[in-house]
């Protein structure tokens, strides 16, 4: 049943990693979706916002985008250098905004391939983490698999068992009740089923008597 449990939560996890891989891309490529609008002119202070949001949620969890924040110290500290990084290019958008000219643009297109790097190496440890989530995964399946054998070999070996001791009951009990040459009841049966019949109930006993049996037992054996 822990087994069960643990591997239902990892492949959740998995699943939500695969969101956290997906949106780390997303993010990685609107940033230079955005900073070649600005280097056009064009303002993008929609997709700024959008990758603000997508930040937060990859850093914190959240509900908006259905993001995870996954416990793994590689990869936060990898988000975090690229919160920095986001932060510095947002600042050299204001500097080529504010008309500073080719050179304020070649900072931003040298800040923006820098953060393209951080993107990357975010995108690589998320991969890393759920691959480590995935092998932890298939580890506890082949433990539930060997789990099922081994319940099954003690359910086979105890049916075994409680099969040899039932035939092993029926074989003492005919040599309770059974006479072993003739195979008919013999008296300790009778006396036990008269014993079982309680009290206050109807019943009749015939009794029969051979005589000259002992020619017949001396003759062929008892």
């Amino acid at each position: 049943f822990l087994l069960v449990v643990c591997s239902a939560g990892l492949s959740r996890q998995s699943q939500g990693t695969s969101r956290v891989i997906n949106y780390a891309g997303i993010v990685r490529g609107c940033s230079q979706r955005v900073v070649k609008r600005e280097l056009c002119g064009e303002t993008s202070d929609d997709l700024i916002a959008y990758l603000d949001a997508i930040l937060k949620e990859l850093r914190e969890g959240g509900d908006t985008y259905q993001l995870t924040s996954l416990p793994d110290p590689a990869y936060q500290e990898g988000l975090s250098r690229q919160e920095t990084q986001w932060s510095t290019l947002k600042k050299e958008i204001a500097a080529v905004r504010s008309g500073e000219g080719d050179a304020a643009k070649a900072a931003l297109l040298s800040e923006s391939e820098s953060y393209y790097d951080l993107c990357n190496e975010t995108v690589s440890l998320a991969e890393q983490y759920s691959e480590g989530l995935i092998r932890s995964s298939a580890t506890l399946w082949w433990f539930l698999i060997l789990d099922l054998l081994l319940q099954t070999v003690i359910i086979l070996h105890r049916t075994v068992i409680a099969t040899r001791v039932f035939h092993r009951n029926i074989l003492m009990e005919q040599k309770t009740y059974l006479d072993s040459l003739t195979g008919v009841y013999n008296r300790r049966c009778y006396d036990d089923l008269l014993h079982e019949l309680g009290q206050g109930e109807a019943y009749s006993v015939i009794f029969i008597d051979l005589d000259h049996l002992k020619l017949v037992n001396d003759t062929y054996g008892h």
